[in-house]
């Protein structure tokens, strides 16, 4: 079973909070109710008045969920009860929760997600802070869910395919390349990356005579200095 199954109340709850709104915006913000009516009337009768009723009330386009009941008396008298729509408790707290639950039951972060980052962590860390999440979760998250595909999926189709093709598919060596992301590249000592000549050509200088030189990466030690194109 998914690891996320633990969070499957909090996850129904998600989707009734956005549909319960949605529905408000939807029914010109009301919810619906519901309309006596005291007649002896047929249901063919009922849904006609029922319908003009609602229609007094709510004007065009959308009208609400509403339900129409008779009696048993003649038509001499009517009422309408409104649903109440207002209710206690933070909707914006529990949406938060709900997310932090859902967020945790699939081994994720919410360094990583994106949404409510509060945490003193994010402050004091920065980009340290974050790659040290993201490795985290690559050791214990991705990478098992990437061999997890490899094994239960990849292998077996490729195995399959082999001794109905006649390829050798089964036999490669395959893996997943990691890919940080991009917002880590602050990390990345760009003069251990590019050599002297692209150094100098990124600053508009024409390339080193010496070859071998310009082919060397670029360093920023002290003894190194004299090296950096200016």
């Amino acid at each position: 079973m998914p690891d996320n199954i633990s969070s499957l109340p909090w996850q129904v709850l998600e989707y009734k909070a956005v549909r319960y709104n949605l529905d408000i915006i939807d029914n010109n913000l009301i919810v619906g109710g519901v309309i006596f009516l005291e007649g002896n009337v047929s249901q063919e009768e009922g849904k006609k008045v029922g319908r003009d009723i609602i229609y007094s009330h709510t004007g065009d386009g959308k009208r609400g969920r509403w339900t129409v009941v008779t009696g048993g008396k003649g038509i001499t008298n009517s009422s309408l009860q409104q649903f109440e729509t207002k209710t206690d408790g933070s909707f914006l707290k529990l949406d938060e929760n709900v997310e932090s639950k859902i967020v945790d039951s699939n081994n994720w972060d919410t360094a990583l997600y994106g949404q409510h980052q509060n945490s003193s962590g994010m402050g004091n860390g920065g980009f340290a802070y974050l790659s040290a999440v993201f490795d985290t979760k690559n050791k214990t998250v991705i990478e098992p869910t990437q061999e997890l595909i490899f094994q239960d999926f990849i292998q077996p189709f490729f195995e399959i395919y082999d001794n109905w093709m006649g390829t050798k598919f089964s036999e490669l060596e395959l893996g997943f390349r990691a890919v940080s992301p991009a917002s880590f590249i602050g990390e990345i000592d760009v003069n251990s990356c590019l050599t002297k000549d692209e150094g100098r050509e990124i600053l508009g200088k024409p390339a080193m005579e010496d070859k071998n030189k310009g082919s060397e990466f670029i360093t920023t030690t002290s003894k190194n200095k004299k090296d950096v194109p200016g």
